[in-house]
């Protein structure tokens, strides 16, 4: 279009340097118009960048604290099977403490058993000795 208003304003005699002159604002504003769209088309482009940085960080901020959380997780879980260990073995000596207790329970009672049979067999001979006079039978 600025090659016609060109080609009208060499032909015109009247409107020569005029036409000369918005000629050259033209092709000046136009220049302009194409370095700010550089400008913008640069500038957009950084910004595109940026912003594709910033999401590679978030995107890494974001994975680091996944592995942290998991790796806590993992840690809690490794606690809580190390104290379930824990009290299994606990259970399992108070089992066997609780064995011990019957074993010796059984043993005491056994044992005040036949001292109770022996003790009735000690006074019923002594009662027979004392009922026949010191006889034995």
């Amino acid at each position: 279009m600025s090659q016609q208003y060109t080609e009208e304003c060499q032909s015109s005699e009247d409107w020569g340097s005029e036409c000369a002159t918005l000629i050259g604002k033209i092709k000046g504003t136009a220049d302009r118009i194409t370095t700010l769209e550089n400008v913008m088309w640069e500038k957009q482009a950084s910004i595109d960048e940026e912003e594709a940085e910033k999401q590679t960080m978030i995107d890494e901020q974001e994975t680091e604290e996944l592995q942290e959380i998991e790796q806590e997780l993992r840690d809690e879980n490794s606690r809580i099977e190390e104290d379930k260990r824990k009290e299994r073995v606990q259970i399992a000596k108070e089992e066997r403490e609780e064995k011990r207790l019957y074993k010796l329970l059984a043993v005491i009672f056994g044992g005040l058993l036949i001292l109770m049979i022996l003790f009735a067999f000690i006074l019923k001979k002594t009662k027979n000795t004392k009922q026949h006079g010191g006889k034995q039978q």
